[in-house]
């Protein structure tokens, strides 16, 4: 599998070690507005490195992970379902239950599974 991870702080970077030591992931595509954030983790799990959440779904991933700051989190699950991937969000989806539903309503039939990190 190609995965997608957007968002490389703390637990964004936790995922992309995680995913980059498991024998089905083939390669990580990652980004994050500090590009530096990115090329640290390009370089340390062999990822590849790109400017944008627009080019982590155009990278032919089979899915992604959004580890982003919260507001952003709405906006990149809708992006990735219209691209047709699936998605695991942590948590929380949005910063208040209106926008919560908005997405959910949203993603409800949009063909591909959404998953969000609680524990």
């Amino acid at each position: 599998m190609r995965i997608g991870i957007m968002g490389l702080g703390r637990i964004g970077a936790f995922h992309a070690e995680t995913l980059a030591g498991l024998e089905a992931v083939d390669s990580l595509v990652v980004t994050d507005p500090v590009a530096a954030a990115a090329a640290s983790a390009a370089e340390r799990f062999g990822a590849t490195a790109v400017d944008s959440p627009d080019a982590v779904l155009a990278a032919g991933v089979d899915g992604v992970v959004i580890a982003a700051a919260t507001d952003a989190h709405p906006e990149l699950i809708l992006a990735a379902v219209k691209a047709g991937i699936p998605v695991f969000c942590e948590k929380p989806v949005a910063r208040g239950v209106e926008e919560s539903l908005d997405v959910l309503r949203a993603v409800e039939n949009g063909g591909v599974e959404v998953h969000i990190g609680y524990n």
